[in-house]
Parts: structure tokens; sequence; C-alpha cells
């Protein structure tokens, strides 16, 4: 009985290495990019939103080039928990930091949570609306828009900023961001249409950050990205 347990436990960990070395020395090729079917889906895909750029290049004194930020001005976040900014390129929230935790036990560095664009790991939250209809692209706000402060100077608790911009449709768009003194941020999106013309648009909000985690990148088995399920055919994007 103990050699047909010792027989069965060598069968199992063999069988367990051959996989391991089949599928490290010839892994799966990755998922080849798929053509758009028909005209609905190539509807569907043209409209699905972009981070855009708000970035200008400038040239390092090495002499090469980098990414960084549109400075259009900013609005300070200020809370017992929470500082960072707000960039009036695309309205994003691309900097944030924890007032009461720091990278280390003795340290002074806080813990940075977002950061723009030209950093060395851009990680930020950007909000904005995706057209339809008779609208057209510019006619809504994009990653590279550039919105003016309608009311409030500094995001605190109680104090709401909004950011304002008029659209070449005639729509006037308005985000409202509030902050409580925790770590919850409420984010209300308006579109005002004072034309005659019935206009059709959906609003959306999403995180964004750059490049790939070190220690994982290459890894076979790794996807980063969104999945989907559209009729029973699962798409890793």
């Amino acid at each position: 009985m103990e050699d047909q347990n010792k027989n069965l436990i060598l069968a199992m960990v063999l069988s367990a290495l051959v996989l391991i070395i089949w599928t490290v020395m010839f892994p799966p090729p990755p998922p080849s990019d798929q053509t758009v079917a028909d005209g609905a889906e190539t509807s569907q895909a043209q409209s699905v939103p972009s981070v855009g750029t708000t970035a200008t290049t400038q040239t390092t004194p090495n002499g090469e080039t980098a990414a960084v930020e549109i400075d259009a001005g900013k609005v300070v976040i200020n809370t017992p928990s929470l500082e960072g900014a707000i960039s009036l390129a695309g309205g994003r929230i691309n900097q944030l930091s924890l007032k009461n935790y720091n990278e280390t036990l003795n340290g002074a560095n806080e813990v940075s949570i977002l950061s723009p664009i030209g950093t060395a790991k851009p990680y930020y939250a950007l909000f904005g609306w995706v057209h339809g209809g008779e609208l057209a692209p510019d006619d809504v706000p994009t990653a590279d828009t550039i919105w003016t402060v309608e009311s409030g100077d500094t995001l605190a608790p109680n104090a709401p900023v909004t950011l304002r911009w008029d659209s070449p449709a005639g729509l006037i768009f308005r985000r409202t961001i509030e902050v409580d003194d925790r770590f919850l941020f409420t984010v209300k999106q308006i579109v005002e249409n004072p034309t005659q013309t019935a206009h059709r648009l959906a609003p959306f909000g999403l995180v964004a950050r750059h490049g790939e985690p070190q220690d994982l990148s290459g890894f076979f088995i790794i996807h980063e990205g969104a999945i989907r399920r559209t009729d029973s055919e699962l798409e890793e994007i």
C-alpha cells in the first residue's frame, strides 16, 4: 500500500514538472488583435474614450525627449487626509498623496497615490463624455480640453469646486468635484443645452495608469486591461 502511494505521488510530481517545463519552453502566443466585424461594432469602438495626452515634450539635459503635462493651471486639493491637485488640462485629478502616511516608518516622504504625465509612473483619474448622434468629437470635452474654474478655489471638505467648458455646439459642460474629510471623492457631471437641437451623449469616468509593473513585465500568465465577454466570446483588451 505504501509503495502504491509513493508511486502515485511520484507520478503526480513528474506530471507537474512536465507541464511546467512545457509551458516555460513553449508559452502560448499572445492574443492577436481582432478585426471589427460590422459597422455597429466599428461605431462602438470609435466611441471608446481615450485618455488623450494633455502633454507636450521637452528636451532633457542629456538630449532625450520626455513628455510633460501641459501647464494649464490647477486647483489645489487640501483635506485633513489628502493633498494634491486637479489639472485644468482635461480636468483630471492627477496629484494625490496621503498626509498621514509616509513611505517608511521614520521617513518624511508621504505615500503618493496619483501622479501626472511626465513623472516616472503617471496615474490619474479622468472624467468626460462620449459623443453621439450629430455631435462631433470636438463638441464634447476630451482629455485635452482646457477647463475654467467657475466656482471654488481650493477643494476641501464642504468646499466643492466647479469646472466649466463651453462647447462649439453651444452646450455648457460643468463638473463639480467634492471631497470629504477622509478619502471619498464625488464627481458630478452636468451638461446644459440652451440650444433648440436635441443631442445625445453619455458620461464616463476612468482611472488611467501608464507603464507596466517591473516585477511582472513579460510574465506570460498576467493580463492587464479590460476583460469582456460578448456573444459567448472572451476578449482580453
